[in-house]
């Protein structure tokens, strides 16, 4: 029996629509295959993922000993600078003492020799001769200033440190002018001249001048000063001497 055209029809649609399930399931089964390929490559990317993260802690662990090393070594540093700077401070004090030492050494010996050196020095700079030592390393307080200082005391006239401040005035000396005008002299010696020296004889000499009635002269001597401080006694009329080294 022949078939009509509308069965005919029928059976064509039917074998497209075959094919066309046949194609889709062909496309399902390749996306099911590209679903899986692709989850095999999450699945390595996410074993990636995780070896790179234990890289990660792996290293952040090391960055924190590190650290600690690092803040280790820097206490050890710091110590250490600690410790160089207290044995340097300790060498500098040492040095410095030494160096004291050394110029409190020099200083007695010149003003044991100075008392020789002066008369020149007097007579080239303030035209004065026959220097009269009255307190000196080498003699005796004169009795003048001795029986002076004693009245002093008992009247009140100058105070206990005052009188100290006398006694230990380097050096007192009298000497005279061509015509024979008399002048003293306070003097105070070191080897290098500094401040201190300068407010020391400019103290004995205000008080020399209460204690005997007289005028007299501060003086500073010794091997070197500087410039500030030359300039500050010649403001302070000061004499300055300068003895030659030895």
């Amino acid at each position: 029996m022949k078939k009509g055209v509308g069965a005919i029809n029928q059976d064509e649609k039917l074998e497209d629509l075959e094919k066309k399930v046949d194609r889709n399931a062909e496309k399902i089964d390749a996306n099911a295959e590209k679903i899986d390929a692709n989850a095999d490559k999450i699945d390595e990317l996410a074993e990636l993922v995780r070896a790179n993260a234990e890289k990660i802690d792996a290293n952040a662990e090391k960055i924190d000993a590190n650290a600690e090393m690092i803040r280790a070594l820097a206490e050890m540093l710091r110590a250490h600078a600690e410790k160089t700077d207290r044995n340097f401070n300790k060498a500098d004090i040492r040095f410095q003492n030494l160096e004291n030492w050394v110029h409190g050494l020099r200083g007695r010996d010149l003003e044991k020799s100075v008392p020789q050196k002066i008369g020149g020095h007097l007579y080239t700079k303030m035209n004065l001769r026959n220097p009269i030592m009255l307190l000196s390393p080498l003699d005796k307080m004169h009795k003048s200033i001795m029986s002076a200082l004693y009245k002093a005391g008992d009247s009140g006239l100058l105070t206990e440190a005052e009188c100290t401040r006398i006694l230990k005035t380097d050096l007192i000396l009298k000497a005279f002018a061509a015509d024979g005008k008399e002048t003293w002299l306070a003097l105070e010696i070191s080897a290098t001249i500094n401040d201190d020296d300068i407010e020391r004889v400019l103290e004995s000499v205000d008080i020399l001048r209460r204690l005997m009635g007289i005028q007299a002269v501060a003086a500073v001597g010794g091997y070197t000063i500087s410039d500030p401080q030359a300039e500050r006694a010649k403001n302070s009329g000061v004499e300055v001497f300068i003895f030659k080294s030895p």
